[in-house]
């Protein structure tokens, strides 16, 4: 997010993920298998145990990165704002509907601009 920033976007689009202990995160994937050097599924993990997955390894700009961890929505989405970054948020969490509704309803009061 910090790259796309610092190379003039406006917007960014993340997709948010529960970890087993239900704590939303920022990720595309519903497995782990592409991105990190773990396999599974994200729900599998508690959001500890995915912040200590690194990212970096099988980035394509590996080299330029390290130890990039899976950040939690509230840190992405404070990052964001941060960077004075728009966000489209998707929701990829259909099948935890009240934790989602908590989740949004918590980013909202957390940081109201949203």
């Amino acid at each position: 997010v910090r790259l796309a920033a610092k190379n003039g976007a406006k917007w960014v689009e993340f997709d948010v993920s529960f970890s087993s202990d239900l704590t939303g995160v920022a990720f595309h994937d519903d497995t782990l298998d592409r991105v990190t050097m773990t396999s599974g599924q994200v729900n599998s993990l508690t959001y500890t145990q995915l912040t200590k997955l690194d990212l970096a390894p099988k980035h394509p700009l590996s080299a330029s990165y390290n130890h990039v961890r899976i950040p939690s929505v509230e840190q992405f989405v404070a990052e964001c704002l941060n960077l004075n970054l728009k966000i489209i948020i998707d929701l990829k969490t259909w099948d935890l509907p009240d934790e989602t509704v908590n989740l949004i309803l918590s980013l909202h009061s957390k940081f109201p601009t949203l």
